[in-house]
C-alpha cells in the first residue's frame, strides 16, 4: 500500500511537475489520484486475497475484512475532496450500491508545507467525523496480522444507516 502512494508521487515528480510552472493543488491531486489507481491496478490485480474494484471512477482494493481507497488527506487526517454523498457514506460505514460491506479505510498521503515531499503516508479509519484510529506506513516491511473484525463497526454502522428519503428531510414512518 505504502508503495502505491510513493510511486505515485514519484511519478509525478519525474513526469508532471517540471511541465506545470505552477501546478493547482487541485490538479496536482488529480493527477497523483489517476497515477495512484493505475499503480494500485498494476500491483493488486490478480493477487490472491485482493480483489480491485474500479467503479464510479474509483479504484478500490478489497482485501478482506477491509476496502481500501487512496486519497490525499489535510492535516487533520481528513480526505482533502468535496463531501459527495458517496464520499461521506464511505467514511459513515454505509452500505453503497456496488461496493462490499465490509470496513473501509483511507490510505493517504500528507504533503510537507512547500509542497515538495510526502510527509506521511498513512492509514486512516473513521466513522463519520471521528478519527477512530490511524498509524504511519513508513515503508519498511510490515507483518500481515489477520483481523476478524473492527471495534464498533457494526454498532455504528447500524446507527449511521438511515434509509435514503430521511436523508431529505422526510420524518420515519410507523413504530
Amino acid at each position: 500500500l505504502y508503495q502505491v502512494i510513493a510511486t505515485a508521487w514519484s511519478r509525478y515528480l519525474k513526469d508532471f511537475a517540471p511541465r506545470l510552472s505552477m501546478p493547482y493543488p487541485r490538479g496536482r491531486a488529480a493527477i497523483i489520484y489517476e497515477l495512484m489507481a493505475d499503480e494500485a491496478r498494476r500491483r493488486f490485480d490478480g493477487m490472491p486475497g485482493v480483489h480491485v474494484v474500479d467503479q464510479n471512477m474509483h479504484v478500490l482494493l478489497d482485501i478482506d475484512p477491509l476496502l481500501v481507497r487512496f486519497k490525499k488527506l489535510d492535516s487533520r487526517l481528513r480526505t482533502a475532496n468535496y463531501p459527495t454523498q458517496q464520499a461521506l457514506f464511505y467514511d459513515d460505514q454505509v452500505p453503497l450500491p456496488g461496493i462490499p460491506s465490509t470496513a473501509r479505510v483511507t490510505v493517504g498521503y500528507c504533503l510537507d508545507p512547500l509542497v515538495e515531499k510526502l510527509a506521511a503516508i498513512k492509514v486512516v479509519y473513521r466513522i463519520g467525523r471521528e478519527l477512530m484510529w490511524h498509524y504511519n506506513l513508513d515503508g519498511a516491511n510490515v507483518q500481515v496480522v489477520p483481523m476478524t473484525s473492527l471495534p464498533g463497526t457494526e454498532t455504528e454502522r447500524e446507527r449511521l444507516a438511515r434509509p435514503k428519503q430521511l436523508l431529505f428531510g422526510e420524518e420515519e414512518k410507523g413504530g
